[in-house]
């Protein structure tokens, strides 16, 4: 194949220019002259040589050796033909046209209505000079002109009302009566308006000319006596004049003069540049061309300022029709005249509130002086937040959006599935999707701006939207303590109290496989290998689309639409009886956590205030109602919190999130409460048990940890709700995403706990209701037999262990009393060891030198000092009796 020459390549240059304006001549035309065309085709000649310079950088030998500068050169040429794609300068012309009469400044003039006490009056005594609103003729200069009312002087007769270019545009129809009835004894008044902001535009039926200064001041003396009109509002007007204004901006020349500079003027000079201080070419013609990219951009900059800020003579116009107004606004102020200034700021603060009221946070409640009698479910208390229909009818639409959205994450692999089976993953049914999609953005649009007038009309929400935007941006503690004691309404708006830095974000535990199944692991298969990484990937999506949500349902949003009622009175009970205040705490991975904190340091009734009780709450439970009362019940200062995704904090729950948020709250209590570590006792409520556990691993100087229907390790309860044959995939999911392993946990911490079990409990049982199923009892078995090994070192004391704690009432009283008999002299014994090893550290040598009667003693005393049977079911509430401070055992 013959390779091209430098005459075919000249070929091919030459007839680019050619092709360009060929291009150019066969595109639309528009309205455009032929005179103009040729202009045009000209400016396109021009256009094509200065694009055709830049392949003479090809002639450097800098340049055509380095790839870079090459592929750089090649791409700028092909950018800027993406500029004729852009017809802007074909039907360029100029936009801005102020429509200003030339002769006079108009103002609109609407015919007010004529009491019907005034007319019997005009017709009993008629005027003997022509009022401003009686019937005349109107000179027209042509059939299609409207006519016009000539300027005259101002009528004397009392039986009209009087005429006046200052009236405040906003007077309702009682007020225009009003005045109507008062007509006969009227003064010079001058209501409030803005002049110097607004202007009125030509209108087309009843206008009113003004000529001057003086016919101003001739008409203010007589405008008690001339009727009244109402006008168009100036700042309209000025509104429609800036629009025009900035029509400048929006000119096609200055589009197209945008497009070349960037597209090819700037980018030719910058390629030329890096091709003259880089690759160091020194040739004249790179020299020439640069300097002419650099006096075009500076010209055409030039040329951009001065289409800007040009004057035309309809601008000229507008400014001395608007200095005229500013010396009419002088002279009414001369005269006596008041002007409202605080008329378009009342607008704008209007607007604003409307703003806030369409994106403003919702309001549950104004929280009661005194506590509320309690109420049916289907009474609604005084105090709760009524809304209106608007308001109603919108949240109910978001919650509907809300509700099948969340379907929607829940089921989209499986509706993915079926649709690629079926074939509707087409073209057409995308752009029915987007359709779709866009009606669903255009009645959110319309639902929100429909719920922020309901808000807007509403006194109580408009009360506590203006309370809470100006206690938003104060850093007073106490005002933002003052609002959230007085409205309950949502934290999604609300700053946090208290930022843990991300840097200090904590990290999930590897703590499940212990050593001894490290050691017995055996080598995975090649086919566990091949799959491992795409079961990982499937296991990730099933616990982000359904896992997480049946692990935590109290994160659901239907669930907490039903619990709405209860939470809100929950709420009310701790603010107002108890006294209690909320904070947000920012947690490390930028989640918001709604705490809430009952203060009993105050407290003379008991001393058990100074000792701070943090809960945890279940997979379904909230501060609200959840165990924070029981330790209130004795007296303890409180600080409850909701897990991420529950409530009103943001995220989602998980074992990440629920480490991360328990340390904040730690903090807090620490560093802004003022707590001792050592005065913190940590009370968890079923799944609660993880954030509890991981609490006193990393704080071992804490005084205690209650654990209330609490289980070892949630995969055994997963697997019970999965088929069998997922059970590998479930265990490999867990352990990678949800690992809640309370046991391995509990064994790193050193202090003293106790455990309360449910003895009817039908969640963490694997048969429910049979106590011996209880998860709660492998927790009990594998702490005692790793913090006493010389105690349960032997089958036979490992069999009762188990036959004690599985034994109903009658068996466990019959097997304390036949061992644990001398129970004083056990005592004596764990005193001792106490006194010889004042600080507690497990594995520990108590018992050592025990025989196995004196083991198997200990074995079932150990065990009732641990473990507390409550005879109930899982959601049962707590009875204050059970609720004490753990102490060490041995």
């Amino acid at each position: 194949m013959k390779e091209w020459g430098v005459d075919d390549v000249m070929v091919v240059e030459l007839s680019f220019m050619f092709i360009i304006i060929l291009g150019r001549w066969l595109l639309p035309k528009g309205n455009i002259s032929h005179s103009a065309l040729s202009q045009l085709l000209l400016v396109y000649l021009s256009l094509a040589s200065d694009i055709l310079d830049l392949l003479t950088l090809f002639s450097e030998k800098e340049i055509y050796l380095s790839s870079p500068m090459v592929h750089i050169v090649l791409v700028i040429f092909s950018l800027c033909m993406f500029q004729f794609a852009l017809n802007l300068t074909a039907t360029r012309g100029r936009s801005f046209h102020a429509e200003f009469d030339e002769a006079e400044y108009e103002i609109r003039q609407l015919p007010p209505p004529i009491p019907i006490h005034q007319k019997v009056l005009n017709k009993l005594m008629p005027s003997t000079t022509p009022s401003s609103s009686t019937a005349r003729p109107l000179t027209t200069t042509s059939a299609n002109q409207t006519p016009r009312i000539k300027p005259r002087a101002a009528s004397f007769s009392i039986m009209n009302p009087s005429v006046t270019i200052f009236e405040n545009p906003i007077h309702n129809e009682n007020l225009e009566m009003q005045e109507s009835k008062n007509s006969l004894v009227l003064k010079p008044t001058f209501p409030e308006v803005n002049l110097l902001s607004t202007i009125p535009r030509p209108i087309m039926q009843n206008r009113l000319s003004i000529g001057s200064l003086n016919s101003l001041h001739s008409s203010l003396w007589h405008t008690s006596r001339s009727k009244q009109m109402s006008r168009k509002s100036i700042a309209e007007s000025v509104k429609v004049f800036v629009k025009k204004r900035s029509a400048k901006f929006l000119r096609s020349e200055i589009w197209s003069i945008l497009v070349t500079l960037s597209l090819q003027d700037g980018p030719f000079f910058a390629v030329r540049l890096v091709a003259i201080f880089v690759y160091r070419v020194r040739s004249f013609l790179t020299y020439f061309f640069t300097f002419k990219n650099f006096l075009i951009l500076l010209f055409q900059t030039y040329r951009i300022t001065s289409i800007c800020l040009e004057r035309d003579q309809e601008e000229e116009e507008f400014e001395e029709k608007m200095d005229t107004i500013r010396r009419m606004s002088l002279a009414a102020s001369q005269l006596g005249v008041s002007v409202n200034r605080n008329f378009y700021l009342r607008m704008k603060n209007q607007l604003t509130l409307l703003w806030r009221c369409i994106f403003g946070p919702k309001l549950y409640q104004t929280y009661p002086a005194i506590p509320p009698t309690p109420m049916r479910n289907d009474q609604q208390p005084a105090h709760i937040y009524e809304k209106n229909t608007a308001e109603s009818l919108s949240d109910t639409v978001f919650f509907a959006l809300k509700l099948s959205f969340g379907i929607l994450k829940v089921t989209w692999p499986i509706c993915l599935i079926y649709f690629y089976r079926k074939g509707f993953l087409t073209y057409d049914n995308g752009i029915v999707t987007l359709r779709l999609a866009g009606c669903v953005a255009i009645v959110s649009a319309y639902f929100m701006l429909l719920r922020g007038v309901g808000r807007y009309v509403n006194p109580s929400y408009k009360l506590f939207i203006d309370e809470f935007y100006r206690v938003k941006t104060n850093t007073s503690k106490d005002a933002r303590q003052h609002l959230l004691a007085k409205f309950d309404f949502s934290l999604s708006h609300w700053q946090p109290d208290y930022v843990i830095d991300t840097s200090a974000v904590r990290k999930i535990p590897m703590i499940s496989i212990t050593k001894d199944e490290l050691l017995n692991r055996t080598e995975p298969t090649l086919l566990e290998r091949i799959f491992h990484y795409p079961t990982l990937f499937l296991g990730y999506i099933c616990v982000n689309v359904f896992g997480r949500r049946l692990m935590f349902p109290g994160s659901l949003q239907l669930l907490r639409q039903m619990m709405e009622r209860p939470l809100l009175d929950g709420r009310t009970n701790l603010i107002v009886q108890h006294r209690a205040k909320r904070y947000v705490i920012r947690t490390a991975d930028g989640n918001n956590i709604d705490t809430i904190f009952v203060d009993r340091r105050q407290s003379n009734q008991t001393n058990n205030g100074r000792t701070l009780v943090v809960t945890c709450e279940g997979n379904a439970g909230f501060y609200e109602m959840g165990c924070m009362g029981t330790p209130i019940d004795r007296g303890y200062s409180v600080l409850g919190w909701n897990r991420p995704g529950f409530g009103e904090s943001s995220g989602y729950p998980g074992a990440l999130s629920e480490i991360n948020s328990i340390d904040a709250v730690m903090r807090y209590a620490i560093e802004e409460l003022h707590f001792l570590v050592d005065d913190i006792v940590i009370f968890a409520w079923s799944i609660g048990g993880y954030s509890a556990c991981w609490t006193a691993v990393s704080y071992q100087d804490i005084r205690g940890l209650v654990l209330d229907a609490v289980f070892d390790d949630v995969l055994p309860l997963a697997q019970r709700q999965m088929p069998a044959f997922a059970s590998k995939f479930v265990e490999k999911t867990i352990r990678y995403y949800l690992d809640l392993n309370n046991v391995q946990l509990l064994k790193l911490f050193n202090g003293p706990f106790y455990l309360i079990r449910r003895t009817q409990d039908e969640i963490i049982s694997l048969v429910p209701g049979r106590v011996e199923t209880n998860r709660g009892n492998e927790l009990l078995f594998n702490v005692l037999h790793y913090r006493y090994p010389h105690i349960y070192n032997d089958d036979q004391t490992l069999t009762l262990l188990r036959r004690y704690v599985c034994a109903n009432q009658v068996q466990r009283i019959a097997l304390y009393d036949q061992y644990c008999s001398n129970e004083t002299d056990l005592q004596a014994l764990t005193r001792e060891y106490r006194m010889e090893h004042p600080k507690a550290a497990y594995p520990c040598k108590f018992g050592e030198t025990f025989s196995l009667i004196e083991r198997q003693r200990f074995a079932v005393y150990l065990i009732d000092q641990y473990l507390v049977n409550f005879d109930s079911q899982h959601c049962t509430p707590l009875p204050q009796t059970f609720f004490r401070i753990p102490d060490r055992c041995v």
